[in-house]
């Protein structure tokens, strides 16, 4: 027959030594300080969600390329600028075709297209920006002679 534990011994179960509160203390220090300097750490995805485009009329180019260039440099955007916002994504039309005949020489190409990111970055962000700032980039996209886009290079 099991014995009943009286009132004290509950009680003296209950108890922590000081040196086991010290312990737990310890440790549930050193586990809030981890979290909060790994969030230090983590960065967010770009985000691309409340993005705009602007389609400035062109004589060159297919509409189609661009819209899919765009949907590529939106995920291109994700993974590159991390806590950040993308607010717009722009093709300037007839006003950058000197531009774009430049890149074409440079990198011996069938077509090139020039698509123009406006984003602000948050708390934090990724490729050593400075946080709460609005940055412009320049994103070049190239035809290859197989008829691919492949995008040559990102410049502020």
């Amino acid at each position: 027959m099991a014995k009943k534990k009286n009132k004290k011994q509950k009680e003296e179960e209950l108890k922590f030594s000081k040196k086991e509160a010290g312990v737990l203390l310890a440790v549930a220090i050193l586990l809030i300080g981890f979290v909060l300097i790994g969030s230090l750490f983590v960065k967010e995805p770009g985000d691309v969600a409340s993005s705009q485009m602007v389609l400035n009329s062109t004589n060159n180019h297919n509409f189609q390329d661009i819209l899919e260039l765009s949907n590529e440099l939106k995920e291109t955007f994700k993974s590159e600028f991390k806590n950040s916002t993308l607010l717009t994504i722009k093709y300037e039309g007839e006003s950058i075709v000197d531009k774009e005949k430049e890149y074409l020489d440079k990198y011996d190409a069938q077509d090139v297209i020039i698509l123009t990111i406006d984003l602000k970055t948050k708390e934090n962000p990724s490729k050593k920006l400075k946080d709460n700032t609005e940055y412009t980039y320049s994103a070049i996209y190239v035809k290859d002679k197989k008829d691919n886009w492949n995008l040559k290079d990102l410049v502020k």
